[in-house]
């Protein structure tokens, strides 16, 4: 069982905010691709890149622009895609900032490989999806293109244009006609998606690399710490913990998420000795540990974060897990002091058991 493809909010914002900027009702577009809106507010959070990609292709279905993801690839900048951006544009040239991308891409997005090819003189910037993601995705690779030029760019200058350009998917009409893609050779439906660019530009010292805040051993740590997970129950977990704070996922929201049937679904949790209800129970329990170690969020905000309508029904669950309740749990954290005579005592913080 393969894991879900998935993408850190953050490359999905410029999207939205140009979505914003034309009037477009976000809501509607958002919920038709099964997105919460609070996803927005956690640029770090997790998503299935089928939905982001379904987004992009709704967007410039519904608002008449062919050329939808270009546009927004356009406003994105890659200083704004969390640590995975910063760590880019603090590199000192322009070969440190693409092997960074290759190196940390998996960091950030599992559903794409983007890797560099150098042959003779010249150097290709390259770009493909993974199994399973090569039907409705037009949209999202014009997306991907303007970041791989953004990505040149910092090193080249903000005029600078590619000699060639393939394409992964079908041709669009006026893609050659707008900036930066007029006069330039373009292919379609080609292996990756690929610029074309003399190798001597990898040299190129970045034009305007920003400080990294911390050391970068500790922002890459931090990075892979909270990467998409490996494995299929972990990556549905990861997804299941954005979409609470909106609502209780439901088994049937969950397997779109997957990207199967409930059967099929179920069927995956019963090999990983998991019913959903437990799966949902060890998403809560977990989030609430992040949770109330952070001493100043109020317990209220922790449960609506959770997906309870009421902090007594939170608290109810949470001593039923812990013997606690979290107010009592904050206070033993605080302390240090996980000595309690509780039927959990000794064991914080857990992932809740399988069984």
């Amino acid at each position: 069982m393969r894991p879900i493809p998935l993408v850190r909010v953050s490359t999905l914002l410029p999207c939205v905010a140009l979505l914003q900027e034309i009037g477009a009702p976000v809501q509607r577009l958002m919920n038709a691709a099964k997105l919460p809106m609070a996803a927005c507010d956690q640029p770090e959070g997790l998503i299935p890149l089928h939905q982001g990609c379904y987004l992009l292709e709704r967007a410039a279905r519904s608002q008449g622009i062919a050329l939808f993801g270009l546009h927004a690839g356009q406003r994105a900048r890659l200083e704004d895609l969390g640590a995975f951006g910063r760590l880019i544009c603090g590199s000192l040239t322009l070969y440190e900032a693409i092997t960074t991308t290759c190196r940390l891409v998996a960091a950030h997005n599992t559903g794409e490989r983007i890797w560099l090819n150098v042959q003779g003189e010249q150097a290709q910037l390259c770009h493909r999806y993974v199994a399973g993601l090569e039907r409705g995705r037009q949209q999202a690779d014009h997306y991907v293109f303007m970041c791989l030029l953004q990505l040149i760019r910092l090193g080249a200058g903000a005029n600078w244009r590619p000699r060639k350009v393939h394409f992964e998917t079908e041709p669009a009409p006026g893609l050659d006609q707008i900036e930066p893609l007029a006069g330039v050779e373009l292919a379609f439906n080609q292996e990756a998606t690929a610029l074309f660019f003399p190798k001597s530009l990898l040299s190129l010292p970045l034009e305007k690399r920003i400080e990294r805040p911390v050391a970068l051993s500790e922002m890459e740590t931090d990075l892979w710490a909270s990467a998409p997970a490996g494995d299929l129950i972990g990556s549905v977990r990861q997804v299941l913990g954005l979409l609470l704070r909106e609502q209780y996922p439901d088994i049937g929201l969950a397997a779109q998420v997957a990207g199967v049937s409930i059967r099929t679904f179920q069927r995956w949790l019963a090999a990983s000795n998991l019913t959903y209800s437990r799966l949902v129970e060890q998403v809560r329990f977990e989030k609430a540990m992040q949770l109330l170690a952070e001493p100043h969020r109020p317990l209220l905000e922790i449960a609506i974060e959770l997906g309870y309508t009421e902090l007594a029904n939170f608290s109810r669950a949470f001593r039923r897990w812990t013997g606690v309740s979290p107010l009592q749990f904050r206070r033993q954290w605080a302390l240090g002091d996980f000595s309690l005579s509780t039927p959990s005592a000794g064991r914080y913080p857990v992932a809740l058991g399988t069984k």
